[in-house]
Protein backbone atom coordinates (compact mmCIF):
# COMPACT_ATOMS: atom_id res chain seq x y z
CA UNK A 1 0.00 0.00 0.00
CA UNK A 2 2.85 2.40 0.77
CA UNK A 3 4.22 1.81 -2.75
CA UNK A 4 0.96 3.06 -4.29
CA UNK A 5 1.09 6.18 -2.11
CA UNK A 6 4.71 6.72 -3.13
CA UNK A 7 3.88 6.42 -6.85
CA UNK A 8 0.84 8.71 -6.49
CA UNK A 9 3.07 11.31 -4.84
CA UNK A 10 5.31 11.33 -7.94
CA UNK A 11 2.52 11.86 -10.49
CA UNK A 12 2.61 15.38 -11.89
CA UNK A 13 -0.57 16.90 -13.31
CA UNK A 14 -1.00 20.33 -14.81
CA UNK A 15 -3.54 22.16 -16.91
CA UNK A 16 -2.17 23.66 -20.11
CA UNK A 17 -3.62 25.36 -23.17
CA UNK A 18 -2.98 23.62 -26.49
CA UNK A 19 -4.32 25.18 -29.71
CA UNK A 20 -6.64 27.31 -27.59
CA UNK A 21 -8.11 24.29 -25.71
CA UNK A 22 -7.50 23.37 -22.07
CA UNK A 23 -5.96 19.94 -21.67
CA UNK A 24 -4.49 18.06 -18.75
CA UNK A 25 -0.88 16.86 -18.96
CA UNK A 26 -0.07 13.98 -16.61
CA UNK A 27 3.49 12.73 -16.14
CA UNK A 28 3.75 9.35 -14.47
CA UNK A 29 6.62 7.19 -13.27
CA UNK A 30 6.75 3.61 -14.60
CA UNK A 31 4.84 4.54 -17.76
CA UNK A 32 6.22 3.45 -21.13
CA UNK A 33 4.01 5.07 -23.76
CA UNK A 34 2.24 8.33 -24.44
CA UNK A 35 -1.55 8.05 -24.08
CA UNK A 36 -4.26 10.50 -25.18
CA UNK A 37 -7.83 10.03 -23.96
CA UNK A 38 -11.09 11.77 -23.07
CA UNK A 39 -11.72 11.71 -19.32
CA UNK A 40 -15.19 11.01 -17.99
CA UNK A 41 -17.45 12.56 -16.90
CA UNK A 42 -15.81 15.94 -17.58
CA UNK A 43 -14.94 15.29 -21.25
CA UNK A 44 -11.46 16.70 -20.74
CA UNK A 45 -8.60 15.79 -23.10
CA UNK A 46 -5.83 14.14 -21.07
CA UNK A 47 -2.29 13.42 -22.25
CA UNK A 48 -0.38 10.95 -20.07
CA UNK A 49 3.32 10.37 -20.60
CA UNK A 50 6.38 9.08 -18.75
CA UNK A 51 8.77 11.36 -16.92
CA UNK A 52 11.58 12.58 -19.10
CA UNK A 53 9.56 12.74 -22.31
CA UNK A 54 10.32 16.13 -23.87
CA UNK A 55 7.37 18.45 -24.54
CA UNK A 56 8.03 18.24 -28.27
CA UNK A 57 7.46 14.45 -28.21
CA UNK A 58 4.05 14.45 -26.45
CA UNK A 59 3.00 17.47 -28.55
CA UNK A 60 3.91 15.55 -31.72
CA UNK A 61 1.87 12.55 -30.51
CA UNK A 62 -1.08 14.79 -29.62
CA UNK A 63 -0.93 16.65 -32.94
CA UNK A 64 -1.41 13.34 -34.77
CA UNK A 65 -4.75 12.70 -33.06
CA UNK A 66 -5.84 16.26 -32.23
CA UNK A 67 -8.76 16.52 -34.67
CA UNK A 68 -10.02 13.04 -33.70
CA UNK A 69 -9.87 13.98 -30.00
CA UNK A 70 -11.83 17.19 -30.57
CA UNK A 71 -14.50 15.27 -32.50
CA UNK A 72 -14.63 12.49 -29.91
CA UNK A 73 -14.97 15.02 -27.09
CA UNK A 74 -17.71 16.89 -28.96
CA UNK A 75 -19.64 13.66 -29.55
CA UNK A 76 -19.18 12.57 -25.94
CA UNK A 77 -20.38 15.91 -24.55
CA UNK A 78 -23.32 16.03 -26.98
CA UNK A 79 -24.34 12.53 -25.87
CA UNK A 80 -24.18 13.59 -22.22
CA UNK A 81 -26.53 16.50 -22.85
CA UNK A 82 -28.97 14.73 -25.17
CA UNK A 83 -30.65 12.29 -22.86
CA UNK A 84 -33.98 11.46 -24.45
CA UNK A 85 -36.94 12.94 -22.59
CA UNK A 86 -38.43 9.50 -21.94
CA UNK A 87 -35.27 8.51 -20.01
CA UNK A 88 -35.63 11.59 -17.81
CA UNK A 89 -39.34 10.79 -17.30
CA UNK A 90 -38.41 7.25 -16.27
CA UNK A 91 -35.88 8.50 -13.71
CA UNK A 92 -38.46 10.94 -12.29
CA UNK A 93 -41.09 8.19 -12.07
CA UNK A 94 -38.69 5.85 -10.25
CA UNK A 95 -37.80 8.62 -7.78
CA UNK A 96 -41.51 9.06 -7.15
CA UNK A 97 -42.50 5.41 -6.60
CA UNK A 98 -39.29 3.88 -5.17
CA UNK A 99 -39.93 5.02 -1.57
CA UNK A 100 -43.39 3.41 -1.64
CA UNK A 101 -42.01 0.16 -3.09
CA UNK A 102 -39.26 0.06 -0.45
CA UNK A 103 -41.80 0.68 2.28
CA UNK A 104 -44.08 -2.10 0.98
CA UNK A 105 -41.25 -4.66 0.80
CA UNK A 106 -39.38 -3.47 3.87
CA UNK A 107 -36.03 -3.46 2.07
CA UNK A 108 -33.89 -0.71 0.59
CA UNK A 109 -31.87 -0.80 -2.62
CA UNK A 110 -28.37 0.60 -2.22
CA UNK A 111 -28.60 2.21 -5.66
CA UNK A 112 -30.71 2.27 -8.81
CA UNK A 113 -29.10 2.34 -12.26
CA UNK A 114 -30.61 2.56 -15.72
CA UNK A 115 -29.23 0.57 -18.65
CA UNK A 116 -30.10 -0.57 -22.11
CA UNK A 117 -31.15 -4.15 -21.53
CA UNK A 118 -32.25 -6.42 -24.35
CA UNK A 119 -33.53 -9.53 -22.63
CA UNK A 120 -34.54 -8.36 -19.13
CA UNK A 121 -36.58 -5.63 -17.50
CA UNK A 122 -34.38 -5.46 -14.45
CA UNK A 123 -31.66 -7.16 -12.46
CA UNK A 124 -30.49 -7.11 -8.88
CA UNK A 125 -27.13 -7.72 -7.27
CA UNK A 126 -28.17 -9.32 -4.00
CA UNK A 127 -24.69 -8.87 -2.51
CA UNK A 128 -24.52 -5.09 -3.04
CA UNK A 129 -28.24 -4.26 -3.22
CA UNK A 130 -27.80 -2.53 -6.58
CA UNK A 131 -30.80 -2.65 -8.91
CA UNK A 132 -30.51 -2.14 -12.68
CA UNK A 133 -33.61 -1.15 -14.64
CA UNK A 134 -34.12 -1.35 -18.38
CA UNK A 135 -34.56 1.96 -20.17
CA UNK A 136 -37.25 0.18 -22.21
CA UNK A 137 -39.56 0.41 -19.18
CA UNK A 138 -40.18 4.02 -20.24
CA UNK A 139 -42.32 2.65 -23.08
CA UNK A 140 -44.44 0.36 -20.90
CA UNK A 141 -47.54 0.87 -18.76
CA UNK A 142 -46.66 2.65 -15.45
CA UNK A 143 -47.74 -0.37 -13.38
CA UNK A 144 -44.94 -2.36 -15.05
CA UNK A 145 -42.28 -0.14 -13.51
CA UNK A 146 -43.72 -0.59 -10.03
CA UNK A 147 -43.94 -4.35 -10.56
CA UNK A 148 -40.31 -4.61 -11.77
CA UNK A 149 -39.09 -2.51 -8.83
CA UNK A 150 -40.96 -4.70 -6.34
CA UNK A 151 -39.74 -7.85 -8.12
CA UNK A 152 -36.11 -6.71 -7.85
CA UNK A 153 -36.50 -5.54 -4.24
CA UNK A 154 -37.93 -8.95 -3.30
CA UNK A 155 -34.68 -10.47 -4.59
CA UNK A 156 -33.02 -8.76 -1.62
CA UNK A 157 -35.26 -10.93 0.60
CA UNK A 158 -35.19 -14.12 -1.48
CA UNK A 159 -32.37 -14.55 -3.96
CA UNK A 160 -33.90 -17.05 -6.40
CA UNK A 161 -37.30 -17.48 -8.01
CA UNK A 162 -38.53 -19.92 -5.39
CA UNK A 163 -42.18 -20.44 -4.38
CA UNK A 164 -41.48 -18.13 -1.41
CA UNK A 165 -40.18 -15.46 -3.81
CA UNK A 166 -43.29 -15.63 -6.00
CA UNK A 167 -45.50 -15.55 -2.89
CA UNK A 168 -43.79 -12.38 -1.64
CA UNK A 169 -44.10 -10.68 -5.05
CA UNK A 170 -47.83 -11.57 -5.17
CA UNK A 171 -48.27 -10.28 -1.60
CA UNK A 172 -46.49 -6.96 -2.23
CA UNK A 173 -47.80 -6.46 -5.77
CA UNK A 174 -51.40 -7.68 -6.25
CA UNK A 175 -51.35 -6.64 -9.93
CA UNK A 176 -48.19 -8.66 -10.71
CA UNK A 177 -49.87 -10.97 -13.25
CA UNK A 178 -51.42 -8.06 -15.12
CA UNK A 179 -48.07 -6.24 -15.19
CA UNK A 180 -46.32 -9.37 -16.49
CA UNK A 181 -48.91 -9.58 -19.25
CA UNK A 182 -48.20 -5.93 -20.24
CA UNK A 183 -44.46 -6.63 -20.25
CA UNK A 184 -44.90 -9.56 -22.66
CA UNK A 185 -46.88 -7.39 -25.13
Amino acid sequence: CWQIEEIMAHIQEKQIVYHGEKIKLVRRPHMKNIRVRISRPEGEIVVSCPYGVPNSQWQWALEGVWQEMLQARQQYLAGQQKQPKYNLDLVAEVQKILPRCQEITGVQASSIHFRRMYSRWGSCNTRTGRINLSLNLAHKHPMCLEYVLIHELVHLLERNHTPRFHGLVAKFCPFAQEAERHLRE
